[in-house]
């Protein structure tokens, strides 16, 4: 078969192999922009995902940190200094280096305050003076010599009473004995001593000797057996 190609024919058969070329070149063009715009794609989300987990980390850096502050204020709660205690004025006399009123802190010792007065004189006597009694606000406290204990006459401070006294002078104070030295009373047992320490924590000082009958089961015979061992 023949085939007659006009010019024209020539022409437009060129024509459709380029539209034809050109529509192969797009087409090309377009699927690699495709690849290229998924690879983009994927690498975004890889990305995001890896910065996510690091603001993660961050997340736990700062909830440690946090705890870290916790802890630190709760060593900060336990570093707070515990108010000072309370400061009371005790009298020391008689045979001790520095006589006079001594600062002492609250729940001190008579012991504590001698001391605190520069310490007993060599020619001191103590064994009429309850040394371990808690001092209280105010109180004086007598330390006589050696003769002064003797003879038993010198000025009689409030903290009295101890074992081993020095005849008629050891006396107890019945303000300041604690339970031991409250047994060593005639008639006095372990329940009369706690009786008598429950008395004065709810009513405060013995005014006088003769007060002490107001304890429960402390009565006139009971008084009279310990009235000459007894002082406030």
């Amino acid at each position: 078969m023949t085939i007659n190609l006009t010019p024209k024919k020539i022409v437009l058969a060129v024509c459709v192999v380029a539209v034809l070329i050109a529509g192969g070149i797009l087409y090309m063009k377009q699927v690699r922009d495709a690849e290229t715009l998924a690879y983009v794609d994927r690498a975004d989300v890889t990305d995001t995902m890896e910065q996510a987990g690091a603001d993660g980390d961050g997340d736990g850096g700062g909830g440690a940190a946090t705890e870290s502050a916790g802890e630190e204020g709760a060593d900060g709660a336990e570093s707070v200094s515990p108010p000072a205690e309370t400061s009371i004025y005790v009298d020391v006399a008689g045979a001790v280096k520095h006589p006079g009123v001594v600062t002492m802190s609250a729940g001190s010792r008579v012991f504590q305050a001698i001391e605190a007065a520069g310490g007993e004189t060599d020619d001191a006597d103590t064994r009429a003076i309850n040394l371990a009694a808690v001092l209280n606000d105010g109180e004086h406290i007598y330390v006589p010599t050696k003769n002064e204990a003797a003879s038993g006459n010198y000025p009689q401070g409030e903290i009295q009473g101890s074992a081993g006294g020095s005849g008629d002078n050891a006396k107890i104070n019945i303000n300041t004995a604690d339970s031991t030295a409250l047994q060593q009373l005639n008639g006095v047992g372990p329940a009369t001593a706690q009786k008598i320490i429950d008395y004065r924590n709810a009513n405060g000082k013995f005014k006088t000797i003769e007060a002490l009958k107001n304890v429960s089961g402390i009565g006139d015979k009971t008084f009279e057996k310990l009235k000459d061992a007894i002082c406030v």
